[in-house]
């Protein structure tokens, strides 16, 4: 995969709330849930899952000794500073791949998230929208509107992992609507999730939560993780407490 850089720089936090659900009751389509238990919260990982992160650390720089360091503040029940939302990255960088845009924000004490939607693609012909997996100019467009279906929306941090796929439709002015969302999914080590939930925050923004029911001793009591795919013109991105 080729990667290319195409700037850095600070990015504006965006304060999004709301109650009200995209297209009635919220739907999580292929969404990989774990039933909620009521085992104690624990501080220790695998090898298997301490490989894991490892290797997702790896794939974006983080230093050897950052690693190691990060593992043994999970172990002493202190939450990494990416999953805090009360701490802000202390860097953000812009990448762009062949099928991807992305951000990686770094936290004081190194740990990262990467967000990511996917680059829009010229709808290849013959083939319908009903069949694309990756951001997909749709039929329909027009002078008027352009449509993209099949698009992700995706937030790693490594221990924990959310996401979905949405529609929009871009139209001329630049301002988007999210036309359809589905096919949530999440990974998590350590914990489970219970509680997933869609909800709209405006016709631009969709926010996909969920309630960790078992986590790392050091995570606060009720800790809800949320993602959120915005769209704009021809722009998706994410954001995420």
């Amino acid at each position: 995969m080729k990667i290319k850089k195409t700037g850095t720089g600070a990015i504006a936090a965006l304060a999004l709330f709301g109650s009200s659900f995209l297209l009635g009751s919220p739907t999580i389509a292929g969404t990989q849930q774990t039933e909620p238990t009521t085992t104690a919260a624990v501080n220790t990982l695998n090898s298997a899952e301490i490989q894991e992160l490892e290797n997702f650390w790896t794939e974006y720089q983080v230093p050897e000794a950052t690693q190691q360091a990060l593992l043994l503040k999970l172990e002493q029940g202190e939450m990494w500073d990416s999953l805090d939302p009360e701490v802000s990255s202390v860097h953000t960088e812009k990448l762009t791949t062949d099928s991807e845009n992305l951000v990686i924000e770094t936290y004081p004490d190194g740990s990262i998230s990467v967000s990511g939607t996917s680059s829009p693609q010229e709808q290849e012909e013959g083939i319908s929208p009903q069949s694309v997996t990756d951001c997909k100019q749709g039929s329909g467009s027009n002078n008027y509107q352009i449509k993209y279906v099949g698009c992700k929306a995706d937030v790693n941090y490594g221990l924990l992992r959310m996401g979905f796929n949405f529609d929009y439709t871009a139209y001329k002015g630049a301002h988007g609507v999210i036309t359809r969302h589905y096919n949530s999914f999440n990974t998590i080590t350590g914990g489970a999730l219970s509680n997933h939930r869609f909800s709209k925050m405006s016709n631009s923004q969709v926010r996909y939560s969920a309630d960790f029911s078992v986590a790392f001793e050091g995570f606060p009591a009720g800790w809800t993780a949320w993602m959120q795919a915005n769209v704009t013109g021809s722009k998706a991105w994410t954001t995420h407490n």
